[in-house]
């Protein structure tokens, strides 16, 4: 396993022939040695390619509000634009009609976490990953605004490209 810190980079597999000896102490002791340097520059490269392949205002996370009943409340123009790279939307996708599935399931993950049914609901986090047409991965967050007078509670889902160190690993 390449890694730095925490998080995995990438792996090596080494095999050897049939009959040939299996690894010395001397090997194992190189690879040790070898295996950190590995991992910085895979990770290096994993985050040089990103950083590069993409313009600035391609990461620019959206934000949808929805009311009660699921109805676009309030949008930003980045979550429209990613929610279109995610599938067609209909005239009336403000009104929750055809709404691409990652919102209703990251809708769904926070209500689970927040009406907790046991220890794995109440330590799960309301995201979800999804690939969009484009190729890119985009990472769905849910949350809940608190109410106020006049104004009930309402979801918020934000989109948000998803960090190259999170589909490394």
């Amino acid at each position: 396993i390449c890694s730095v810190g925490q998080e995995q980079w990438g792996g090596v597999t080494l095999i050897r022939e049939k009959g040939r000896p299996d690894f010395d102490p001397r090997d194992v002791t190189l690879l040790q040695r070898v295996i950190p340097h590995l991992g910085n520059g895979l990770k290096a490269a994993i985050l040089c390619k990103q950083a590069s392949a993409e313009p600035e205002d391609a990461n620019v996370p959206g934000v949808l509000v929805l009311d009660d009943q699921g109805r676009v409340v309030q949008h930003t123009h980045a979550a429209e634009l990613w929610l279109r790279d995610l599938a067609d939307l209909g005239a009336d996708w403000l009104e929750g009609e055809g709404m691409p599935a990652p919102v209703w399931m990251v809708v769904g993950a926070l209500r689970k976490a927040l009406k907790p049914q046991n220890d794995r609901d109440l330590c799960g986090v309301p995201s979800v990953r999804v690939q969009s047409r484009s190729g890119r991965w985009l990472t769905f967050h849910g949350a809940q605004t608190e109410s106020r007078p006049g104004r009930g509670v309402e979801t918020m889902v934000i989109i948000e490209p998803t960090r190259p160190q999170e589909l490394a690993w």
